[in-house]
């Protein structure tokens, strides 16, 4: 796998609809702290299953969505309907990818959004300091009432984003994702769900426990001398890992910083060959902007759905510090 197919299957990793809403002049006020954390523990605590829908521009991918939570253990299954047969399982943060074709099971990395509605952050209240929250008033998604709160950016090192959220559980029903000139440019949002019901833990593990796991692009949290000296108000580092490439034995650093909502993936190669280095080059395709250069002997490369001046920000400031 070349480092460009690598991170061409990244993005499209990470990579429709707006009803008229009803009147909210009426509506009492949002107590957006209390709003938020409540919003962001309904998905992990709730049992339910549906049929989400992703949209972006003319691409649409359909997949069966069911979470069960017992005990304090959460798992979570999510199934293609659309494409490729496949299957993702995340027991407690780890998952595992299911290939039906291939007979094969391996371990794969938790992406941002992979598990919509598993959105928000523990602190989401924190957003409050990055976005300006407004209502937008009330719509029927999955024939259930849902409240929807725009999430507008303060600064310009973020996109805004409208949730729409089940205004008898919290359960987040519909994220749009707006462009730089606010207008929608990608969607998740459920048409069907029921609420308070999920597999058992045998129908959810199928197809899983009939295969040996099989290791593709293996991620090891770690701690790392690597980090980004400068980023934008909001953007904290959530995970540190290891990805190693099982073709040539490469090992990329890979560094996770988001504001709760926005996601930026920093990737650093170390290599051993000085003419393997690229140079610097901006790359975008509708919200997804890709942004490298080299830093000595590495190659920096940063990706995710945010203004160009993020990346640039981050990868310009990357530094390795020496224990």
């Amino acid at each position: 796998m070349t480092r460009w197919r690598f991170f061409s299957f990244l993005l499209s990793s990470l990579l429709i609809l707006m009803p008229v809403t009803t009147s909210y002049a009426d509506e009492p006020a949002i107590d957006y702290p209390d709003w938020l954390s409540k919003v962001a523990l309904a998905a992990h605590q709730l049992d339910y299953q549906g049929v989400m829908v992703f949209q972006h521009n003319e691409r649409m991918q359909i997949s069966h969505i069911a979470h069960r939570q017992a005990h304090g253990n959460e798992i979570t299954r999510v199934d293609a309907l659309s494409g490729p047969a496949r299957a993702w399982l995340n027991t407690d943060g780890k998952v595992l990818a299911l290939n039906p074709d291939k007979h094969q099971v391996s371990h794969a990395p938790r992406l941002h959004h992979m598990f919509f509605p598993e959105i928000l952050p523990d602190h989401a209240d924190n957003l409050l300091q990055v976005y300006t929250l407004r209502p937008i008033g009330h719509k029927m998604i999955a024939n259930r009432d849902a409240v929807g709160v725009a999430f507008m950016p303060r600064d310009a090192y973020r996109y805004g984003y409208l949730l729409w959220v089940d205004s008898a559980t919290n359960l987040l029903l519909r994220l749009t994702k707006l462009d730089s000139r606010q207008q929608p440019a990608a969607q998740f949002t459920f048409t069907q769900i029921d609420i308070g019901t999920a597999p058992g833990n045998e129908s959810l593990h199928a197809g899983f426990d009939h295969h040996p796991i099989a290791e593709a692009v293996h991620e090891t949290t770690l701690q790392t001398p690597w980090h980004a000296i400068h980023v934008p108000p909001g953007y904290h580092e959530i995970s540190a890992s290891t990805l190693d490439l099982p073709d040539n034995q490469r090992h990329v650093t890979h560094l996770v910083y988001s504001d709760g909502l926005s996601t930026v993936s920093l990737f650093i190669e170390e290599l051993h060959q000085p003419d393997a280095l690229q140079k610097s080059g901006l790359f975008g395709q509708n919200m997804m902007n890709l942004y490298t250069r080299p830093l000595d002997n590495a190659q920096i490369t940063a990706l995710g759905e945010v203004p160009p001046a993020t990346l640039m920000m981050m990868a310009d400031s990357i530094s390795r510090s020496e224990n």
